[in-house]
């Protein structure tokens, strides 16, 4: 097939035929008060912030007033799959490790993001169990997924991709790869 007239029809009627059933859907699961008043309940209460200078202590000391909006947003973010720009702003400061504080080397950089994108991050977390449920019960992976697997690693993939390298070659086959 000529890449160049790859249309959408095409691209869903080869999808259709890489993948050849159906797949039952996964029902997203809502975003609750609780769940966010829990999270914000389970958080450090740190003085550190991002560039919106709200920090953890500040969240908890309002969450009651916060706990609505903050679930209707969260809400929409996984119905929408929009992560808000603002959210994904980080500073980067210095953190001195050890030794003599005028040597550059001895300072780590640490990201602080928003308190709000930690919130959210840790509901979607929550979400990640019952994705993997899906995934594996309804045999969604491919042999070669190696993320979010269980009983595959990163070695896993760089040893399978090594070993086809090699086989390939003994066989006097051309090799080529695409990373991205």
């Amino acid at each position: 097939m000529d890449i160049h007239k790859f249309d959408k029809g095409d691209a869903i009627s080869f999808l259709k035929d890489l993948f050849p059933r159906n797949f039952p859907n996964i029902n997203t699961i809502q975003i609750t008060e609780a769940e966010i008043k829990s999270i914000i309940s389970s958080l450090k209460p740190k003085i550190s912030s991002g560039y919106d200078e709200i920090t953890s202590k500040i969240l908890k000391s309002c969450a009651s007033f916060i706990i609505f909006p903050l679930s209707y947003i969260c809400n929409c973010s996984l119905h929408t799959g929009i992560f808000a720009d603002h959210l994904k702003i980080e500073v980067i400061k210095p953190l001195h490790k050890k030794g003599d504080k005028s040597n550059i080397s001895n300072y780590r950089p640490v990201s602080l993001l928003p308190i709000f994108s930690k919130v959210f991050e840790k509901a979607m977390y929550n979400r990640l169990n019952r994705l993997n449920h899906h995934l594996y019960t309804n045999n969604i992976f491919v042999l070669e997924q190696h993320a979010l697997r269980k009983v595959m690693s990163t070695e896993d993939a760089a040893f399978s991709l090594t070993d086809s390298v090699i086989k390939y070659l003994n066989q006097k086959l051309h090799v080529g790869g695409i990373f991205l």
